[in-house]
């Protein structure tokens, strides 16, 4: 084993060996790299930084060797960055992924997934297949914000929430912030995803095909002018349903054949980039996406698409090296159409509207003083109808139609008069229109210090959501609505602290620990409302609480990264009109989670990831009794079985865990590389269950009684795809 040793006189270089074995490394201060351990033999050896054009060349390693590595500079011109004296503060609880971290990770069937990647931290819960998205310490996934380039998307999932509805190839960077929650941000309780494509100008035209089990990928990046404008399109296409349209149409002519239900989907994530001139850089990103379910049965019969356009612009100019300006403007549309096919035929439509526009600046005041102050106006528009149809007549119409305003400002001063203190603090206005007019102040604050080698963050912040995500099946389907706030449903509020220390120590090494409370405020429960034949809703109101514990130790190589969290947490709620007035669990409450994550570079071009958790059961409502319902007729009795239910949320799932693992495989095709991934969903076939119910049973005295029965979704599932980058 050899000793490589090699200098690119830049610091934060990325350097990568592919060979007889994989290596990585990171240059330091001064630009030197060392790998150690490497066998003899030839490599590829690739040097990349921000400011340089891509250096590759084929390395031959024997013996010790040390090389001198000269960068090109990039012929573009980049966004100017302010850098001060004060070290890199970290924010243990708060979460930060690139595009690399969310690919390598062991997702559902092979294909790179956001939420997969998130649920793997510390107080993000694992969901079922039909419940996907995100749900931050102990709240709910209507109460966590999706942003991408700054616009939030209130798109719903593809069905069965195996694919989130964007396209983790899209993005370059991923944050969810839980803490230190910025002035900027408001509309949510629990904390915000934020999704941005990258800055680059492309010089060269490069893309990627990938094939996988239920999905195919195209991703492009596309010149338009050198140096002033290129394109990134990121395509994805589902074809389950021209596989069972194809079946469905060999066996037509068969009188007992059921139909296979058809679903299909596609989504298209778009980003521009034009430099506009030499200070000024214009971003728009688009999203499409479109789904479409039919089922023909013989006892259910029904239809659905459903699809969401997004649009936002991005404009930011740096007029001094110490002031820059940006701003933002977005739509969001997205609508959908359910059709129940009976006698009478049911049909629903689903429609929000957002808009969107921001303008903002940063102003680096003095030497460690900054300001960040904008102001906002966003409009919700939200359009629900349902029709009944019976023999081609209108038998029943109903339609709720709302448009509400939220318009104000913010502003956030930092402080960090040395290397080892940082004081923030800020507010955030809302003016907020609907059928009542309210002002909502939203203030912040957080001290961040280095303290024994380590970070600590002290951090406060009230926020108030004016949009209520109302789940009536009790899984994310395309029927849930925002309902926005009004008189019967007024604004949610909470407050947010947290206390949380991170440190990097020895060879590769990282702790963190954090402790949060979140007091919940009007929460608001929709009490009854049958979303196909009535719209009208009553409410009740109440209060809520949210605390918990989060730990995370991690070790990483050039070779080798595992990572381990816990989550410790309780949420509770309490309403007057349910159960009594008593305090009980909400939906979410899960006290334990563990996630055990490894990442092994195990041979060259070789890598294998794995993925385990074990977290407690989901909360849900049973019945406590039943009485047998007699109905008599001309003839004959039917009898009915009729549960009996008293409190809500009062049984707890059984434990829920589950493993997956994947192993990719880097080669080259006619100078092409390309990649190979391979493994198993839910690789011990754990039973996890996504459906309840009850089934009729009788014991040896003739006693009739209700059984609890769960149904599991995904068994153990293999996948392979097949990517090539061009």
């Amino acid at each position: 084993m050899e000793d490589f040793i090699g200098v690119s006189g830049l610091e934060h270089a990325t350097v990568q060996f592919s060979g007889p074995r994989s290596a990585f490394a990171v240059t330091d201060s001064v630009g030197r790299f060392v790998l150690e351990g490497l066998s003899s033999g030839t490599y590829l050896l690739e040097v990349r930084h921000i400011l340089c054009r891509p250096w590759r060349d084929s390395i031959r390693v024997a013996g010790n060797m040390a090389i001198t590595i000269r960068m090109q500079p990039a012929e573009q011109e980049l966004q100017e960055v302010t850098i001060s004296q004060s070290r890199r503060r970290i924010q243990p609880a708060n979460v930060r992924l690139s595009r690399e971290d969310v690919a390598r990770r062991a997702s559902m069937l092979g294909e790179a997934n956001i939420y997969d990647a998130l649920q793997q931290q510390a107080g993000i819960i694992h969901t079922s297949e039909l419940n996907p998205g995100l749900y931050v310490r102990g709240m709910s996934a209507g109460h966590t914000g999706i942003y991408i380039e700054g616009m939030s998307t209130l798109a719903g999932n593809h069905l069965l929430g195996i694919y989130p509805p964007f396209n983790a190839d899209a993005f370059s960077g991923i944050r969810l912030i839980k803490e230190d929650i910025h002035a900027q941000y408001g509309g949510y309780l629990a904390s915000y995803l934020m999704m941005e494509t990258s800055d680059a100008i492309h010089e060269h035209l490069s893309g990627s095909v990938e094939v996988g089990v239920l999905t195919s990928k195209l991703s492009l990046e596309i010149p338009l002018a050198p140096n002033k404008a290129a394109w990134t399109a990121n395509i994805r296409r589902s074809y389950f349903d021209l596989i069972a349209n194809s079946y469905n149409h060999i066996n037509r002519n068969n009188s007992e054949y059921l139909p296979l239900p058809t679903y299909g989907f596609y989504d298209v994530n778009n980003s521009l980039q034009m430099r506009t001139g030499k200070r000024s850089l214009l971003k728009v990103a688009t999203l499409f996406s479109g789904d479409r379910f039919d089922m023909e049965g013989r006892f259910i019969e029904m239809s659905g698409k459903w699809n969401n356009q997004l649009a936002v612009a991005n404009w930011s100019r740096y007029f001094s090296d110490r002031l820059r300006g940006q701003l933002h403007a977005g739509i969001n549309n997205y609508r959908a159409v359910m059709t129940y096919h009976e006698a009478t035929q049911k049909k629903m439509t689903n429609r929000v509207l957002e808009t969107m526009l921001q303008g903002s600046i940063s102003w680096d005041i003095l030497s460690g003083w900054l300001l960040n102050a904008g102001m906002f106006v966003r409009r919700h528009d939200l359009l629900v109808r349902s029709v009944s149809t019976l023999n081609d007549f209108v038998a029943g119409y109903h339609r709720l139609d709302k448009t509400v305003f939220d318009w104000g400002g913010y502003a956030d001063i930092s402080l960090s008069p040395g290397d080892i203190f940082r004081f923030k603090t800020g507010v955030r206005i809302d003016r907020y229109c609907s059928d009542t007019r309210s002002l909502h102040l939203s203030p912040m604050a957080s001290v961040s210090a280095s303290v024994a080698g380590g970070t600590a963050l002290l951090s406060a912040r009230r926020n108030v959501q004016f949009a209520k995500l109302y789940v009536p099946l009790g899984v994310q389907l395309p029927v849930n609505i925002w309902y926005p706030s009004d008189s019967m449903s007024p604004p949610e509020t909470s407050w947010n602290i947290s206390i949380s220390y991170g440190r990097r120590f020895g060879a590769g090494w990282n702790a963190n620990v954090a402790v949060y409370y979140t007091i919940l405020d009007n929460l608001v429960e929709l009490m009854q409302g049958n979303y196909f034949s009535s719209l009208d809703f009553s409410t009740d109101t109440g209060s809520g609480l949210s605390k918990g514990v989060e730990t995370g130790l991690s070790y990483q190589t050039s070779q080798f990264h595992a990572n381990v969290q816990y989550s410790l947490g309780q949420s509770t709620c309490r309403f007057s009109k349910i159960n009594g007035g008593k305090t009980y669990p909400l939906s979410f409450d899960i006290r334990h989670k563990f996630d055990f994550t490894v990442v092994w570079h195990w041979r060259p071009r070789w890598s294998m990831s794995m993925a385990q958790f074990l977290q407690s059961g989901f909360i849900m409502t049973v019945p406590t009794g039943i009485y047998l319902h007699q109905e008599a007729d001309v003839g004959y009795n039917r009898e009915w079985i009729v549960p009996i239910y008293t409190d809500r949320n009062n049984f707890r799932m059984p434990l829920s865990h589950r493993m997956d693992v994947s192993v990719k495989h880097d080669f080259i095709i006619k100078s092409l590389d390309a990649s190979w991934t391979a493994g198993l969903y839910n690789a011990y076939a754990c039973q996890n269950p996504y459906h309840v119910f009850f089934s009729r049973e009788e014991n040896a005295d003739g006693q009739i009684f209700l059984q609890l029965r769960t149904k599991s979704l995904m068994p153990l599932v293999p996948f392979i795809s097949l990517k090539v980058n061009f």
